[in-house]
């Protein structure tokens, strides 16, 4: 124990030696909204309390970071049809950027709830009145602090969201693939019903004008086989391959021979003339393969915005939704952790017992009203029936605190002035007190030995 002594300045009375705090420390001071120059002149115990309310603060910054990073690099590459694809510096950058201010809002968030939270009513635990209808429930600490408590849950359940999705992203993956290929399946049996109609509807009507074809050809090739197969008989009988074996041209062949003439150009005739329905009715079924093949790019083209479609089927709340009914109880176990990471500074602040720190600060404050000329805990206004607007000691009434302005000069006089009458007050009674024991040891030296030596044994 290191001390110094003097007996002229109360700064200079023996004192720990508390040493000076680190750069980290005071950066968790910071964290903590706290006063480093007060701090820097408080026990070790007072310090170590705002550096750990401090070290929960800026590792909810980094849990934010973390958080609000991953989110936004999921967020940017959902869609993309592969569930894991390479990773893109720009999309990383822009991740990160996002994480940091991200990081930004909670840290200054969480900041302010603590370093606004009051000191509680100096106790070790946390005030609460059960009886809610008295006044009593409303000014407890735990309902002064819901409001804070309530802005504390809602960071925490946002916070915990990325983190969940990044430990449980495996499995997510693997029922998000699942889902997809369902979901596509789906929206292609939708979109092969729809076309559907229209598609057998075009081939129908297609394969109608086909058959009409067909069957024209058809007439007109029998015709052309009949015609055929009959010459072929007849110069066989005339070279008299069958028949009597007689060859020679009788007028009987010479009329049959006329007679397919005749056939042969009412054939040409009917072909010429049945050529141009045949061209009509190809002509229709070029049309209707040009809308069958429409009908099949507007399919294709349905199905590949299906695959786009289901590709994006991994977004921030569908990975939650999955999350929540693969591993319930990973994800509330992970949320109440991050929850109490959150409300913890708030908790742990009502708790603490009212050290140097907490007085040291209202004195500040106290003191800086008083250099502008206020004073706010010298009077109290007591408000009664039959109100005469008297100010009574404030030690007395703690009803209503009415600040009372002066002007600095005055309220530094008569500060002054206090000061100075319980430093005189003080070195009179001590000066009394030795005068008072000069006499007694003048009258009867022995008795005061005795009396000192009774002191020592009894001590």
């Amino acid at each position: 124990m290191d001390t110094k002594t003097s007996n002229n300045r109360l700064e200079d009375y023996p004192v720990y030696d508390r040493g000076q705090p680190s750069a980290f420390e005071k950066v968790l001071w910071k964290c903590a909204g706290a006063d480093a120059e007060l701090l820097k002149q408080c026990p070790r115990s007072e310090r170590v309390k705002y550096a750990g309310i401090g070290g929960i603060v800026l590792a909810t910054a980094v849990l934010a970071f973390l958080s609000g990073g991953y989110a936004a690099y999921t967020v940017i590459i959902s869609g993309s049809g592969n569930l894991n694809p390479e990773v893109e510096p720009t999309t990383v950058a822009l991740a990160v950027m996002i994480g940091a201010f991200w990081s930004l809002v909670i840290f200054n968030l969480e900041r302010f709830i603590v370093s606004s939270t009051g000191d509680g009513d100096g106790q070790s635990s946390i005030g609460i009145e059960f009886q809610f209808w008295k006044a009593s429930f409303w000014k407890s600490e735990l309902v002064q602090a819901t409001p804070r408590l309530l802005m504390a849950l809602l960071t925490g359940i946002c916070l915990a969201a990325p983190l969940e999705l990044r430990i449980l992203k495996p499995e997510i993956d693997a029922v998000l693939m699942e889902r997809q290929a369902e979901y596509l399946e789906q929206r292609n049996g939708a979109s092969e019903e729809k076309f559907g109609i229209d598609l057998d509807r075009v081939t129908a009507l297609r394969d109608a004008e086909l058959e009409k074809i067909t069957t024209i050809e058809a007439e007109l090739e029998n015709r052309r086989v009949e015609i055929l197969n009959k010459r072929t008989a007849l110069e066989d009988e005339i070279a008299g391959r069958v028949g009597s074996g007689r060859a020679g041209e009788g007028p009987a062949a010479r009329a049959q021979r006329d007679n397919l003439d005749a056939l042969q150009r009412e054939l040409d005739r009917d072909r010429e003339r049945r050529g141009s329905e045949i061209e009509a009715l190809k002509a229709k079924v070029e049309g209707y393969n040009q809308e069958l093949e429409e009908l099949r790019g507007r399919l294709d083209a349905e199905k590949a915005r299906n695959e786009k479609l289901a590709a994006s089927y991994d977004g921030l709340s569908v990975r939650i939704q999955i999350a929540e009914e693969e591993a319930p109880t990973i994800v509330w176990f992970l949320r109440a952790l991050l929850v109490f990471v959150e409300v913890a500074p708030i908790l742990f602040k009502l708790q603490l017992a009212r050290g140097p720190y907490v007085y040291m600060k209202k004195n500040e404050e106290r003191l800086a009203a008083a250099l502008h000329g206020i004073d706010s805990e010298g009077r109290t206004r007591l408000f009664s029936e039959g109100d005469t607007g008297l100010f009574v000691d404030s030690s007395k009434v703690s009803e209503e605190v009415e600040p009372v302005y002066y002007h600095p000069a005055a309220v530094l006089r008569e500060q002054l002035r206090r000061h100075t009458t319980e430093h005189e007050l003080a070195n009179h009674v001590h000066e009394r007190y030795r005068q008072q024991t000069r006499d007694r040891i003048d009258a009867n030296p022995d008795a005061y030995i005795q009396s000192s030596s009774d002191d020592g044994d009894q001590a």
